[in-house]
């Protein structure tokens, strides 16, 4: 969390420490099956403050096809990054202004589990902090999303950072797409 938000929290709500601790833990059986891992992102200036989400957090990435033009021609969207880089390939043709996708940069970071922006970009391994850009999955995920620009799937507006990519997936130009922040 960014901004203000984390002091917000530890500032306004309740330490829950003192009611979910030692004996008292045992009043809440299902609480113990949750990794402790989990129990991490609910910890504000040193204290526990809410109760975790066991499950990974899917994030704000979520990239929208059209779905009445895959429907029209019988496809699936891909289910990984070889189907997705595949299923892109196939579909692309520029002489018809029709491109598989937008730029789905944050798409391949979510995809090959790169570590996430501010402040949880660092992660401890071998007794010292590694930063994303030096991780394995953030090398793979820069490679596949090479891979798509490589193969000129992804609309060379969205390349070119220029016009307006919902008007573009709106025409259907590009059939897949995302938005970064989920509001579209």
């Amino acid at each position: 969390m960014a901004g203000q938000i984390p002091q917000a929290i530890a500032n306004r709500f309740a330490d829950l420490g003192p009611y979910l601790s030692g004996d008292k833990a045992l009043d809440y059986p299902n609480l113990a099956a949750i990794p402790t891992v989990a129990w991490e992102a609910s910890v504000f200036g040193g204290a526990l403050r809410g109760l975790p989400m066991p499950q990974p957090i899917p994030g704000d990435i979520v990239p929208y096809y059209r779905q009445d033009i895959f429907d029209a021609n019988g496809w699936t969207p891909p289910g990984n990054a070889r189907d997705f880089h595949d299923f892109c390939v196939d579909v692309t043709s520029p002489r018809n202004r029709v491109w598989a996708s937008e730029n789905m940069k944050w798409l391949a970071s979510k995809m090959f589990g790169v570590l996430p922006d501010q402040p949880s970009y660092w992660r401890q391994e071998n007794g010292g902090l590694v930063h994303k850009l030096e991780t394995e999955e953030y090398v793979e995920a820069l490679e596949w999303a090479r891979t798509l620009y490589t193969a000129e799937v992804i609309h060379p507006d969205a390349v070119a950072v220029a016009g307006d990519p919902a008007t573009r997936f709106t025409a259907g130009e590009s059939l897949m797409w995302f938005t970064g922040d989920g509001s579209w």
